[in-house]
């Protein structure tokens, strides 16, 4: 058994439960598994549920269900419904998606959150907490402990290696428009400028995240414009762009959207998003143009969600409110 402290720097689903990554005072990093089966609830006539829970028996072995009581905390009132305990983590949400479109009249429960939230919640850990874990050789937690406080107002923050990238110029000025710059990268005091002049941007950017290993890329129109160019660039060139850290894992590339907002029409960019280090980008980030990039991860809002979280950054706290306050509709 290995004893493990530090950080919780990104924490997602994989196949069979969740992946975590801790950073520890002397910046090592250490690549964590744990089992985890999410599960939500569906209410409703018994003899429905009675057919839906035999559906999910012939239909596949990734279901576990029961019946138990809990209490729906809308009514203030207990309530028998059947568990759904999903197997692989990552198609969480699809099966409950599955259940809706089986039979619309099922009253579901939690089935829309994210799974990684559902982790800390059951392991009463918080995002950048620092917690204690036991693990077995290959690094699977036997068991996991948090030694933070998520109401501490003097806290100690992580040892975090931040990686800036932006194009050179005016930073407000949108490149998707046509304005194309050298790309800047700097860590550490160290500027470094990168153009088609020399070797193709994409390597020099490869070579500078493989030897400097950052925690955090702070970019700027790193979603929307540097960091797809730069993807597209290395799948030209016939590279991987290292811009994961867990190997195993792809990088998403979510699409653009609009929506309105107070009888606004506004435009989202799509958002970059990698595992074992964190992306954030300064022009897509709602929360990030308001506060340090400390104070992201103080916010109230965003200590219930993974720091690298799908959604954090991007949204607006109401909206993430809405989320934030979903798991109360059933609880235990």
């Amino acid at each position: 058994m290995k004893l493990r402290q530090g950080w919780i720097l990104d924490l997602y689903p994989n196949q069979h439960g969740m992946t975590l990554w801790l950073i520890d005072r002397n910046q090592s990093h250490y690549r964590l598994t744990d089992s985890f089966a999410p599960a939500f609830y569906v209410s409703g006539d018994h003899k429905r549920l009675v057919q839906l829970q035999d559906a999910a028996q012939h239909q596949t072995t990734e279901l576990r269900t029961r019946f138990t009581e809990r209490t729906d905390l809308w009514l203030n009132a207990p309530r028998t419904v059947l568990e759904v305990s999903v197997l692989c983590p990552k198609d969480f949400m699809g099966w409950g998606r599955w259940v809706h479109k089986r039979d619309s009249r099922l009253q579901l429960y939690n089935s829309d959150l994210m799974v990684a939230s559902l982790y800390c919640w059951e392991k009463r850990i918080f995002p950048l907490a620092y917690v204690e874990a036991e693990t077995d050789d290959e690094g699977k937690i036997q068991s996991i402990e948090c030694r933070d406080d998520e109401w501490a107002l003097n806290y100690e923050m992580p040892p975090l290696k931040i990686m800036q990238i932006r194009l050179a110029g005016l930073s407000r000025i949108d490149p998707t428009h046509g304005r194309r710059a050298a790309l800047e990268i700097e860590m550490d005091g160290t500027c470094w400028e990168l153009d088609e002049a020399g070797e193709p941007p994409a390597l020099g950017f490869a070579r500078l995240v493989k030897r400097q290993d950052p925690d955090v890329i702070l970019s700027e129109w790193g979603d929307s414009t540097i960091l797809p160019l730069l993807r597209q660039q290395a799948e030209r060139l016939k590279f991987a762009l290292p811009l994961n850290r867990d190997e195993s894992a792809s990088v998403q590339q979510s699409k653009g959207r609009s929506y309105t907002s107070y009888g606004r029409i506004l435009f989202k960019a799509s958002a970059t998003t990698l595992f074992g280090r964190i992306h954030v980008d300064k022009q897509n980030s709602f929360i990030l143009r308001s506060a340090i990039l400390p104070g992201c991860g103080n916010s109230p809002v965003s200590r219930n969600f993974p720091f690298n979280t799908r959604l954090e950054q991007r949204q607006a706290p109401a909206s993430l409110t809405c989320r934030w306050n979903s798991p109360i509709a059933m609880a235990s």
